[in-house]
């Protein structure tokens, strides 16, 4: 799990603009991202393929579980606030 943690934090701090040299500053389009940057980063880090879906769910649960408001993690979520039923 710590291997996971580790790899997201450098996923999300890493730079995600083109380099220099490759052209960009166009609109991000969501195939070009998933093959030049997410599946790239994780065959660099040599760790298992996941879906952006599928991290993106992982992260708000991980987050419920560990007892944050959902209110809270609908917001980091970017959505609007949830009341739970």
């Amino acid at each position: 799990m710590a291997n996971y943690i580790a790899c997201f934090r450098r996923l999300v701090t890493a730079r995600l603009g083109p380099s220099r040299g490759l052209g960009g500053g166009g609109p991000l389009i969501y195939h070009k991202f998933l093959r030049r940057f997410w599946r790239a980063f994780f065959e660099k880090h040599n760790v298992p393929y996941v879906t952006p879906h599928a991290a993106r769910r992982g992260y708000s649960s991980t987050l419920q579980l560990q007892g944050v408001e959902l209110g809270v993690v609908a917001k980091l979520m970017g959505q609007q606030a949830q009341t739970s039923q």
